[in-house]
């Protein structure tokens, strides 16, 4: 007998693409959050808004919010490296639409936006990396300490 979670074909998307599809997700609402829009004007009384609803910089502040949350949630670096995932795939169906319509400028454009990708994805696991080193660096610093503690009680 199948079971109703199986049976959601929108359960079965989401186990089957997981964390990394969300996050684009997450990542491309924000950058269009992050678009210009009419900034509100400053009021007359009191403190002038410094970052007005709807500007550029509201949606860079909201944006870098989401990404050290990504970060948080899934390790240093997870955000760049869903970035680049995204802006690779991106760059490869550019590529394929200008291989198809004998475009040149979209197969360089694609072919530019897959080495963008790549070097943001390889960024974000040399983050990951690091910060994976940092933390048995930590992890081993911490068990020498308590070793040395052993000794001297």
């Amino acid at each position: 007998m199948k079971s109703f979670a199986n049976s959601n074909p929108i359960t079965a998307w989401m186990n089957r693409f997981g964390k990394a599809i969300m996050a684009g997700i997450l990542v491309t609402a924000l950058s269009l959050v992050s678009m210009p829009a009419q900034a509100m004007p400053s009021l007359k009384i009191g403190t002038p808004n410094l970052v007005a609803t709807g500007s550029q910089a509201a949606g860079a502040v909201e944006r870098d919010r989401a990404e050290g949350e990504i970060d948080r949630m899934w390790g240093e670096g997870s955000h760049e490296s869903v970035e680049g995932k995204v802006q690779e795939t991106l760059g490869s169906a550019k590529k394929r639409i200008g291989d198809v319509t004998d475009d040149s400028g979209k197969k360089v454009e694609g072919a530019s936006q897959i080495f963008k990708g790549r070097a943001k994805y390889s960024k974000g696991e040399a983050e990951s990396n690091l910060e994976d080193a940092r933390e048995q660096v930590e992890d081993s610093a911490q068990g020498i300490i308590e070793n040395v503690k052993d000794i001297f009680r």
